[in-house]
């Protein structure tokens, strides 16, 4: 994988944290609430980009 591009947005008390390939422009979110670390949201969102492109990639 290339070069992956985070949005972080806040919702109320929740936030959505989405990532987005930027070779491919595959793009997957993570949400839940607030006090979760930015660190841990990026990286749960890049493994679920991850998992994603590999099912993509097997089909």
């Amino acid at each position: 994988m290339t070069e992956v591009y985070f949005e972080h947005h806040q919702i109320g008390q929740y936030f959505k944290t989405v990532v987005i390939d930027a070779q491919t422009g595959v793009e997957t979110f993570v949400s839940g609430p607030i006090h979760t670390p930015q660190k841990r949201r990026e990286e749960l969102a890049y493994k679920k980009l991850i998992y994603v492109m590999s099912k993509k990639n097997n089909s």
